[in-house]
């Protein structure tokens, strides 16, 4: 079995030295802007005593102070969103994590999935009043014939009655993933964390503590098939240990021949650090984590598939 750390040592590290270098520039930029924004506003208010006495030139210190902060605003918008910092972070660490994990997995980081198959997942009501943005779309196959997909998705509620009732500005906001099995689900349905819809008709309770603790699991299709031949609890063990090791909402649902993962996460994914090191291990194995994590799930599941 191939070792993280190793690869870390011998690969990643000197590119999040690359990295770090790029942080560092950008640091001192924003030092240079801060240092020229607090003279120029020092000089301005000690003037300024002198300027209130003759009122018309207000009409010049105003305008100024409004063009020099908008103007600062956009100076340190521009250079903490470096384009070649973030660029060579993913392409350098991201891209390669992923191929360290799966050579046969291919990385577009402004590409994501698309809304249709957002909502065909059937975890989510569909919602028309939501902003739909993502990026860093993963594709190809963990099997021969098994082909897999992700993306980190942000749906963001735009009315804001719903934020209130909803008590969020989120429908979801993580990593979307799907495969594409060389198999058909006998019955379709959602694992989705307890209580997380309330209004379904029918809802398969298994034989599992532990499992029914955090979640539940609604049927969506009828069938004479028994969702326990599937679900079994070498699988619901699984479940609930990654679950607990993610420490986030975790979603399922096995449509046809497609099973479905979507991972709530509070952060923007995939990320570099500017005001913190990026070169620290336990940092970039998160990152890894977040991609590793639903590759093994699902791989999980395929082995213990009953049917």
């Amino acid at each position: 079995m191939k070792n993280f750390r190793d690869f870390y040592t011998t690969t990643l590290s000197t590119e999040l030295d690359i990295v770090e270098n790029k942080r560092r520039n950008i640091l001192i930029q924003l030092m240079l802007v801060s240092i020229f924004t607090i003279s120029f506003f020092s000089i301005y208010f000690y003037t300024f005593i002198f300027a209130s006495i003759y009122p018309f030139l207000l009409y010049f210190y105003i305008p100024t102070f409004i063009l020099v902060g908008f103007g600062t605003y956009k100076t340190f918008n521009i250079i903490i969103k470096n384009t070649s910092f973030y660029n060579h972070f993913k392409d350098k660490i991201i891209f390669k994590t992923i191929g360290f994990i799966n050579p046969n997995l291919k990385f577009d980081k402004k590409f994501f999935i698309d809304r249709d198959q957002f909502y065909n997942t059937e975890i989510f009501e569909k919602n028309h009043k939501v902003k739909y943005t993502g990026d860093d779309y993963v594709s190809g196959y963990i099997e021969d014939d098994v082909s897999i997909e992700f993306s980190e998705l942000i749906v963001e509620y735009k009315d804001d009655k719903i934020k209130k009732d909803k008590k969020t500005n989120y429908l979801f906001k993580g990593i979307l993933y799907k495969a594409k099995l060389p198999f058909i689900f006998p019955i379709n349905f959602v694992i989705e964390p307890l209580n997380y819809t309330t209004n379904h008709k029918e809802y398969y309770v298994t034989d599992n503590y532990e499992f029914n603790k955090k979640f539940q699991i609604r049927i969506l299709t009828k069938s004479e098939y028994n969702p326990s031949l599937f679900l079994t609890s070498e699988l619901l063990d699984n479940i609930v240990k990654f679950s607990e090791k993610s420490n986030f909402n975790i979603h399922l649902s096995f449509i046809d021949s497609h099973l479905h993962a979507a991972i709530h996460h509070d952060k923007d994914l995939f990320e570099p650090h500017v005001f913190s090191s990026n070169k620290r291990y336990d940092l970039i194995y998160t990152h890894y984590h977040d991609l590793n994590f639903p590759i093994t799930l699902f791989q999980n599941i395929l082995n213990n598939k009953q049917f």
